[in-house]
Protein backbone atom coordinates (compact mmCIF):
# COMPACT_ATOMS: atom_id res chain seq x y z
CA UNK A 1 0.00 0.00 0.00
CA UNK A 2 1.40 3.36 -1.17
CA UNK A 3 0.73 6.21 1.82
CA UNK A 4 0.51 9.79 0.27
CA UNK A 5 0.05 13.07 1.89
CA UNK A 6 -1.87 15.53 0.67
CA UNK A 7 -2.63 18.96 1.46
CA UNK A 8 -5.24 21.71 0.10
CA UNK A 9 -7.13 24.51 0.28
CA UNK A 10 -10.23 26.18 -0.90
CA UNK A 11 -12.57 28.80 -0.24
CA UNK A 12 -16.55 28.61 1.08
CA UNK A 13 -19.20 28.87 -0.83
CA UNK A 14 -21.49 31.07 -0.01
CA UNK A 15 -23.76 30.27 2.70
CA UNK A 16 -21.64 27.63 4.30
CA UNK A 17 -21.91 28.18 7.72
CA UNK A 18 -21.10 26.32 11.03
CA UNK A 19 -23.70 23.32 10.59
CA UNK A 20 -21.98 22.55 7.16
CA UNK A 21 -18.54 22.38 8.75
CA UNK A 22 -20.19 20.34 11.39
CA UNK A 23 -21.40 17.86 8.96
CA UNK A 24 -17.85 18.33 7.61
CA UNK A 25 -16.45 16.67 10.37
CA UNK A 26 -18.92 14.44 11.39
CA UNK A 27 -18.90 12.63 8.13
CA UNK A 28 -14.76 12.64 8.21
CA UNK A 29 -14.83 11.27 11.21
CA UNK A 30 -17.18 8.62 10.41
CA UNK A 31 -16.17 7.77 7.22
CA UNK A 32 -12.61 7.87 7.12
CA UNK A 33 -11.22 5.23 9.55
CA UNK A 34 -12.98 2.54 7.45
CA UNK A 35 -10.97 4.35 4.13
CA UNK A 36 -7.50 3.79 6.39
CA UNK A 37 -7.44 8.04 5.67
CA UNK A 38 -6.48 10.74 8.65
CA UNK A 39 -5.80 13.87 8.67
CA UNK A 40 -6.71 17.64 10.08
CA UNK A 41 -9.30 20.52 8.96
CA UNK A 42 -8.42 23.92 9.68
CA UNK A 43 -10.84 26.25 9.51
CA UNK A 44 -10.63 30.14 9.07
CA UNK A 45 -13.55 32.50 8.21
CA UNK A 46 -14.18 31.88 4.37
CA UNK A 47 -11.49 29.20 3.74
CA UNK A 48 -10.35 25.75 4.66
CA UNK A 49 -6.61 24.06 4.82
CA UNK A 50 -6.72 20.43 4.96
CA UNK A 51 -4.31 17.45 5.04
CA UNK A 52 -5.32 14.36 4.42
CA UNK A 53 -3.22 10.91 4.80
CA UNK A 54 -3.64 7.81 3.73
CA UNK A 55 -3.77 4.88 0.87
CA UNK A 56 -3.17 6.63 -2.63
CA UNK A 57 -6.38 5.61 -4.32
CA UNK A 58 -8.61 6.40 -0.99
CA UNK A 59 -6.89 10.01 -0.88
CA UNK A 60 -7.37 10.16 -4.34
CA UNK A 61 -11.31 9.45 -4.43
CA UNK A 62 -11.77 11.59 -1.31
CA UNK A 63 -10.01 14.40 -2.95
CA UNK A 64 -12.58 14.12 -6.25
CA UNK A 65 -15.60 14.32 -4.08
CA UNK A 66 -14.23 16.92 -2.14
CA UNK A 67 -13.17 18.93 -5.21
CA UNK A 68 -16.71 18.03 -6.75
CA UNK A 69 -18.77 19.26 -3.18
CA UNK A 70 -20.42 22.04 -3.66
CA UNK A 71 -19.98 23.47 -0.33
CA UNK A 72 -15.95 24.15 -1.43
CA UNK A 73 -14.70 26.53 -4.53
CA UNK A 74 -11.73 26.84 -5.84
CA UNK A 75 -10.04 23.87 -4.53
CA UNK A 76 -6.10 23.94 -4.58
CA UNK A 77 -3.49 21.33 -3.84
CA UNK A 78 -0.68 22.50 -2.21
CA UNK A 79 1.21 19.44 -1.60
CA UNK A 80 0.68 15.77 -3.04
CA UNK A 81 3.64 13.10 -1.79
CA UNK A 82 4.24 9.76 -1.45
CA UNK A 83 5.13 9.65 2.76
CA UNK A 84 6.75 6.78 4.97
CA UNK A 85 4.87 8.06 7.95
CA UNK A 86 1.66 10.06 9.07
CA UNK A 87 1.69 13.33 10.65
CA UNK A 88 -2.05 12.73 11.99
CA UNK A 89 -1.93 9.20 12.72
CA UNK A 90 -4.49 9.27 16.03
CA UNK A 91 -6.72 11.11 14.46
CA UNK A 92 -9.48 10.42 11.95
CA UNK A 93 -10.12 13.99 10.83
CA UNK A 94 -8.31 16.67 13.57
CA UNK A 95 -9.88 20.00 13.54
CA UNK A 96 -8.54 23.78 14.59
CA UNK A 97 -9.91 27.03 13.76
CA UNK A 98 -7.90 29.81 13.03
CA UNK A 99 -9.02 31.76 15.69
CA UNK A 100 -7.83 28.92 18.00
CA UNK A 101 -4.92 29.25 16.70
CA UNK A 102 -3.82 31.71 19.47
CA UNK A 103 -3.27 28.52 22.02
CA UNK A 104 -0.07 27.51 19.25
CA UNK A 105 1.50 31.40 19.39
CA UNK A 106 4.40 30.36 16.74
CA UNK A 107 1.73 29.68 14.40
CA UNK A 108 -0.66 33.11 14.80
CA UNK A 109 0.25 35.25 11.65
CA UNK A 110 1.57 38.59 12.72
CA UNK A 111 -1.32 41.04 14.14
CA UNK A 112 -1.18 42.84 10.55
CA UNK A 113 -1.80 39.47 9.31
CA UNK A 114 -5.04 37.35 8.46
CA UNK A 115 -4.78 33.86 8.19
CA UNK A 116 -4.49 32.74 4.13
CA UNK A 117 -3.42 29.25 3.51
CA UNK A 118 -3.79 30.45 -0.44
CA UNK A 119 -0.66 32.63 -0.16
CA UNK A 120 1.49 29.40 1.53
CA UNK A 121 3.72 27.04 -0.46
CA UNK A 122 3.61 23.87 -0.05
CA UNK A 123 6.18 23.77 2.65
CA UNK A 124 4.88 26.13 4.80
CA UNK A 125 1.32 23.79 4.64
CA UNK A 126 2.99 21.05 5.81
CA UNK A 127 5.32 22.46 8.33
CA UNK A 128 1.97 24.41 9.89
CA UNK A 129 0.03 20.90 9.94
CA UNK A 130 3.06 19.40 11.35
CA UNK A 131 3.28 21.87 14.28
CA UNK A 132 -0.46 21.82 15.11
CA UNK A 133 -0.33 17.69 15.18
CA UNK A 134 2.87 17.97 17.28
CA UNK A 135 1.16 20.57 19.95
CA UNK A 136 -1.91 18.80 19.57
CA UNK A 137 -0.19 15.59 20.33
CA UNK A 138 2.22 17.49 23.59
CA UNK A 139 -1.15 18.81 25.09
CA UNK A 140 -2.66 15.51 24.96
CA UNK A 141 0.74 13.86 26.62
CA UNK A 142 0.56 16.58 28.81
CA UNK A 143 -3.31 16.21 30.02
CA UNK A 144 -2.61 12.54 30.24
CA UNK A 145 -0.13 12.74 32.59
CA UNK A 146 -1.67 15.32 35.03
CA UNK A 147 -4.63 12.92 35.14
CA UNK A 148 -2.23 10.48 36.42
CA UNK A 149 -0.78 12.18 38.14
CA UNK A 150 -4.73 13.13 40.19
CA UNK A 151 -5.94 9.46 40.32
CA UNK A 152 -2.39 8.91 42.87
Amino acid sequence: MYLVRLIYVSKFSPGIGTDDINDILRASRANNPEMKITGMLCYAPGVFLQCLEGPREAVNKLYRAIAADDRHQNATVLEYADVDDRTFGKWSMAYIRAEDLGELPELVPSANEKFDPFAMTAGEAFEFVSAIAKKREDLLESSMKDMEAQSR
